[in-house]
C-alpha cells in the first residue's frame, strides 16, 4: 500500500477515534447531568412527603392533603420521566463507547499496518546495504587476487 494513502487512512483514523472520544466525554456529561436532576427530584420528593407526614400529624384539610398528594403524584411522575431519560441516555452512552472502541481498533489497524510497512522497507534497505557492501567487498578481493597473480 501506498505510503501517503496508508498516511491519509491513518490520519482519517485518528480523526474518527478523536470524535468519538468526544461523543463519549459529551454522553457521559449528559448521563451525570440527568443523575443529579433525578437526585434532586427524589430528594425534594422525599423532603415533601416527610412535611406531608409532619402536617397529617397536625391535622390538616382535606384540601391540603388532596393538594399535597397531587404534588407528590407529579413528582412521582417527573421521577419516572427522568429515569427513563436516564436509561435513554446511559445506553446513548453505551454505543458511544462501543463506537469509539471500534474507532480505536481501526486506528491501531493502520498503525499496525503502517508499522509493518516501514519494518519492512527498513529490512529491504538493510538487504540493500549488505548486497553493496558483499558486492564491493568481492570486487576488492577480485582487484587484489589479480594485483597478487
Amino acid at each position: 500500500m501506498n505510503n501517503h494513502v496508508l498516511e491519509r487512512l491513518l490520519n482519517n483514523a485518528e480523526q474518527a477515534k478523536r470524535e468519538a472520544l468526544q461523543m463519549v466525554a459529551e454522553n457521559q456529561r449528559n448521563t451525570s447531568h440527568i443523575e443529579q436532576q433525578l437526585q434532586r427530584l427524589q430528594q425534594y420528593r422525599s423532603e415533601y412527603a416527610t412535611q406531608l407526614q409532619l402536617q397529617l400529624g397536625r391535622g390538616m384539610s382535606t384540601t391540603l392533603v388532596s393538594t399535597y398528594r397531587q404534588f407528590l403524584h407529579g413528582l412521582d411522575n417527573a421521577i419516572g420521566q427522568a429515569q427513563g431519560l436516564l436509561t435513554q441516555q446511559q445506553q446513548k452512552t453505551d454505543v458511544s463507547q462501543q463506537h469509539w472502541q471500534q474507532q480505536q481498533q481501526r486506528w491501531q489497524a493502520f498503525s499496525t499496518l503502517q508499522q509493518r510497512q516501514r519494518d519492512t522497507q527498513q529490512q529491504l534497505q538493510q538487504r540493500r546495504e549488505q548486497r553493496q557492501t558483499d558486492e564491493l567487498a568481492q570486487q576488492f578481493h577480485a582487484h587484489r587476487s589479480k594485483l597478487i597473480d
